[in-house]
Parts: structure tokens; C-alpha cells; sequence
């Protein structure tokens, strides 16, 4: 390669790297959205349904969204860095989004006591814990919960030069 071709090889494997990383951020979007959607319903069935209080109704509801996400993220957005060990890998996840959940529930708590109308409509307050959690959530998703196993990826090939796989 040549070292006027260099510059051009650059832009397209970051342009590349970008298109991943963009389609990896919008599938993720989708399982957030999905289990937004599971927290949510799972949350009004039992608030409105069952007369549990909206604090304590938070937590079936975010294991229900979180095995949501977890499947699709494992499946769809993460599937070339999924494992073999699926009982490891959903344990792994849990605790991970445990850490965006600790930001999502506080803000959920704190909107339900700054706003008293939240607690007739806690979906409004879980939009805004959902948001604070989003980012930490999609962090340690990509780079803790989805790491596979290393000696099926180098058997795979991943994260080898092309030119050096078989």
C-alpha cells in the first residue's frame, strides 16, 4: 500500500467502525425500548391491576425488562460477543444493569417524591429514571456483560487481521 492510498485506508475503516458502532447503538436502542415497554406494562399491571404501591412494583417490573433486554441485546446487538456460558453471561448482565438500574430507580424514587401526580402515573417518572440510567447501561452492556469466550473468538478469528485468518 501505497503512502498516498494510507489516508484513504484510514477514513474507511473508520467509517466502517463507525457504521458498527452506530448500528450496534441503534439495535440496543430497540432492546432498550422493548424493555422499556416490558418495565412499564409489567409496572402498570401491578400499580393499577394489583393496588401494589409504585415504589415497591418498580422491581418485578425491572427483572421483567431486564431478561427483555438481555435476550435481544444477547441475540441481536451483542450476538459476536456472546458466550457460551448463558447462565454465567445473564448473571454477568444482571449485576451490570444493576448499576444503571441504581440510577434509574433513584430517579424514579426521586420523581415520585418531588412530584406527588407520579404516584397515579409512575410511567411518566420511570421515562425519567430510564433516561439517567441509559448510558451506563450501554457501557457496560458492550464493553463487561458481552465479552464471550476469548478461545471460541480466536477460533472464530475475531479481533485477528483478516489477512491472518484461515
Amino acid at each position: 500500500m501505497s503512502l498516498r492510498a494510507l489516508p484513504a485506508a484510514i477514513v474507511a475503516r473508520v467509517d466502517q467502525a463507525f457504521a458498527g458502532l452506530v448500528r450496534e447503538m441503534g439495535a440496543f436502542a430497540v432492546a432498550g425500548t422493548l424493555g422499556f415497554l416490558a418495565h412499564a406494562t409489567v409496572l402498570t399491571a401491578l400499580v393499577r391491576g394489583l393496588g401494589v404501591p409504585a415504589y415497591p412494583a418498580w422491581f418485578p417490573a425491572f427483572l421483567v425488562a431486564v431478561t427483555v433486554t438481555y435476550t435481544v441485546n444477547r441475540g441481536w446487538t451483542f450476538r459476536a460477543r456472546a458466550g457460551s456460558n448463558r447462565v454465567r453471561e445473564y448473571a454477568r448482565y444482571v449485576l451490570l444493569q444493576s448499576g444503571g438500574a441504581a440510577l434509574n430507580n433513584a430517579t424514579y424514587a426521586a420523581a415520585l417524591w418531588a412530584y406527588p401526580p407520579f404516584r397515579d402515573r409512575p410511567v411518566a417518572a420511570l421515562v425519567l429514571g430510564c433516561l439517567a440510567g441509559m448510558v451506563a447501561n450501554y457501557l457496560s452492556a458492550r464493553h463487561l456483560a458481552s465479552t464471550g469466550d476469548p478461545v471460541a473468538g480466536l477460533a472464530r478469528g475475531d479481533g485477528m487481521p483478516r489477512r491472518l485468518r484461515a
